[in-house]
């Protein structure tokens, strides 16, 4: 999954999609509703503090604000829609923020699958399909209380790196901003989200940097600072590492894959 789109998921009438091979991704949040499903192979989701093992026509329903993580220990083919909450207002508000016991589901009618990625379909076909979704979710569930003491606080600097990570942050400002101390802080960063502040902006920016390096035609150096990045050394150094190739090398082999 994309790390910038949660930075642009709580748009009205935002829908994004993705096909994956081998799905992994570390611990994040958004604040909208994440819908994935399993074609083939196996895939571990982990919701919160929950385990959930997602096998061919196996679904979950990940709520706004719950911290999850996808990971493919051998193979995985799966489908994946990010939605914003207008698109199911009604659920929304009835959830008002607390969670569904049981959000795993079989989902097997992948021709559903097929119109939401269809930009040719109207919008309350759109609804009808996200809310049948919910309803599948639902069904199966209890609505429960947010018990978990952490989730306010990982909320809150998920969200702050998400609207401050074009900008030079560090983890010392939150610490400032919210109140807290350094060394409690950056544990508690460590061990929800599973890696260092840092480098959890710099996978964020490298994950907006590979879409404007896709989708557009800005140069190296505005997309480092578009990004955040201090210098295009750095840019160069983080991306690479993340993605194995450099920003110019990635912008031509992804452009190469996708031309006619």
């Amino acid at each position: 999954m994309i790390l910038f789109e949660e930075h642009r998921s709580d748009k009205s009438n935002y829908l994004y999609h993705q096909l994956d091979t081998n799905l992994n991704f570390q611990k994040h949040m958004h604040r909208s509703f994440e819908f994935i499903c399993v074609f083939s192979g196996n895939l571990l989701c982990q919701v919160e503090d929950k385990n959930f093992y997602l096998s061919a026509g196996q679904a979950l329903l990940i709520l706004p604000g719950q911290i999850h993580s996808y990971q493919t220990k051998e193979y995985s083919e799966s489908y994946l829609c990010v939605f914003s909450n207008d698109y199911v207002s009604s659920f929304s508000k009835e959830l008002n923020g607390r969670y569904l016991s049981n959000p795993s589901f079989t989902f097997t009618d992948f021709n559903l699958i097929k119109q939401l990625q269809n930009p040719k379909t109207d919008k309350y076909t759109v609804k009808s399909i996200l809310y049948g979704i919910c309803g599948m979710a639902y069904s199966r569930s209890t609505i429960i209380q947010n018990n978990n003491r952490n989730s306010e606080l990982v909320n809150r600097i998920a969200s702050y790196v998400q609207d401050n990570f074009m900008c030079d942050i560090s983890l010392k400002q939150i610490t400032e901003e919210f109140g807290y101390s350094y060394y409690y802080l950056s544990s508690f960063f460590n061990k929800n989200f599973g890696i260092s502040f840092s480098s959890y902006v710099n996978r964020y920016r490298a994950q907006y940097a590979s879409h404007l390096l896709r989708e557009t035609d800005a140069t190296i150096t505005e997309i480092a600072s578009m990004c955040g990045f201090a210098s295009i050394r750095n840019f160069n150094r983080v991306f690479k590492g993340i993605y194995g190739d450099s920003p110019r090398a990635y912008r031509q082999k992804t452009r190469m894959q996708h031309s006619p």
